[in-house]
Formats: structure tokens, sequence, C-alpha cells
């Protein structure tokens, strides 16, 4: 599925970030779509059908791709 957040030129539509946490969403509801996840966590960056609705539980501004998503993030 397509997202502003993650489609850049490689036609990415997922994300790998960075995550210093303990917690973990375990199950999403069908109108849910994860796009970001971590070497730990499945569920990082989540999108609510196909709208510019977003939630994370990462720490976007540690790593050069998370200032990217800031910055597009910003501009919906």
């Amino acid at each position: 599925q397509e997202n502003p957040l993650c489609n850049d030129n490689n036609n990415n539509t997922r994300l790998e970030v960075f995550e210093s946490h303990n917690y973990e969403i375990a199950r999403l509801p069908n109108q849910i779509s994860s796009i970001g996840t971590s070497k730990s966590c499945r569920h990082e960056l989540i999108q609510y059908e196909n709208l510019n609705i977003f939630g994370t539980q990462f720490h976007p501004e540690m790593s050069d791709d998370g200032k990217k998503l800031i910055e597009k993030f910003c501009k919906l």
C-alpha cells in the first residue's frame, strides 16, 4: 500500500526505524497497517486505512532516516 511517509526512490513502502522502549503493539485492527518496524518490534509506525493518519512509538529524531520522515510528515 502506498503512503507518503515511506515512499522513496527505491519504491519502499515500509521503514525500519530506531527504537528504545520495551513495549510493543501485539495486534492491529483491520483498518490499521504497519508501515514501520524495528529489530525488536513489528509495529513502530502505523497508518489508519489509506488516510494521512499515522501513529508512532519510536524516536525518529535518533537517525537520519527518521529526520527525513519528520520532514515528510510536516509536509502532509
